[in-house]
């Protein structure tokens, strides 16, 4: 008899051990899933979808009231992706991060700002614009479709879990226009999903070409493009030939800006870019005698290529 009870009471013993496991196994599992650190207010559990743009889904979003935030990404496409610009609420993080197919991954955001404020929201969840830019396997340069995610507000955000964090980049991590990167470019804002910079130097006057005839430098969007096919021509194009020998701010990829880029960039901060008041001249023709021509306070018009204006350069990154 002693030694049935002796057996029931081992039994129930080894029973009561492997509850306790079991809640411990829970515990460290629960604990695990969580970015941010409970102690700070904050406890958002992994590998729940908030939001998706397609290619890449958010499954955490924190912001605190100092401007800093986090953000858990899982890359849904079937390739690496390279991560290079997080858009918060319209303030950029940059990045350079290879993203591989079905990974997470956290990322640290600096200088939300007003952005996507969470000032006397806290412990409350607002909406914030949220916009992707990345790079394909085939070095092709898209950009998510601009949502709307639900994101965390706490006092202080803090990751419990290794964080990637921005790319400082030539002008800092969230640049505003008229910055002063390195080197003594200013920073003009961004265009098509690349960051520009604006060389310090005028180029002076010159023409765009010694001859009339169509050259093929038709891009709209693309300096880069339009200088690099005027550069190869055998006649003489002033205005892009001095953008291509540039040397500034330690950089030597400079280029004459395409229409569609002054106006986006140079035409619309005309005196936070410290143009002058006189025509500039862009790398886009308009027909074998004329190309695009910018003035302050006017709309864009189609000037001789046999005529002398301005030349502003820019690089971007």
């Amino acid at each position: 008899m002693k030694s049935n009870n002796s057996k029931a009471q081992g039994t129930i013993e080894y029973l009561v051990i492997i509850a306790i496991v079991i809640v411990i196994g829970l515990l460290v599992v629960g604990l695990s899933t969580s970015f941010l650190d409970s102690s700070k207010g904050v406890n958002i559990k992994s590998g729940k979808i908030i939001a998706s743009t397609g290619p890449i889904s958010i499954t955490e979003a924190a912001v605190d009231i100092d401007g800093d935030g986090l953000i858990n990404l899982q890359n849904n496409t079937g390739e690496t992706l390279t991560i290079t610009r997080i858009t918060l609420g319209e303030i950029d993080n940059n990045f350079n991060l290879n993203f591989a197919q079905g990974d997470t991954q956290l990322f640290s955001l600096n200088e939300l700002g007003d952005g996507c404020s969470c000032i006397g929201n806290e412990g409350e969840t607002i909406t914030c614009n949220l916009t992707i830019h990345y790079t394909t396997q085939n070095n092709i340069t898209k950009n998510t479709a601009t949502i709307s995610i639900p994101v965390e507000c706490d006092n202080n955000v803090q990751p419990a879990k290794p964080t990637i964090h921005p790319t400082l980049g030539p002008c800092g991590a969230s640049p505003i226009i008229g910055t002063i990167c390195t080197g003594g470019a200013m920073y003009a804002g961004t265009y098509n999903s690349y960051h520009y910079m604006v060389a310090p130097e005028d180029g002076g006057i010159m023409h765009w070409s010694d001859e009339q005839i169509v050259t093929g430098a038709s891009d709209v969007n693309n300096g880069v493009s339009n200088t690099t096919i005027l550069v190869g021509l055998a006649g003489s194009y002033p205005a892009a030939e001095y953008c291509n020998s540039l040397d500034s701010s330690g950089y030597v990829d400079w280029f004459l800006p395409a229409k569609d880029e002054f106006t986006n960039l140079l035409h619309s901060q005309w005196n936070t870019l410290n143009l002058h008041s006189y025509a500039y001249i862009s790398s886009t023709e308009s027909s074998s005698t004329k190309t695009w021509i910018f003035d302050e306070g006017y709309a864009p018009w189609a000037g001789t290529k046999l005529g002398w204006f301005h030349v502003k350069c820019l690089r971007k990154y």
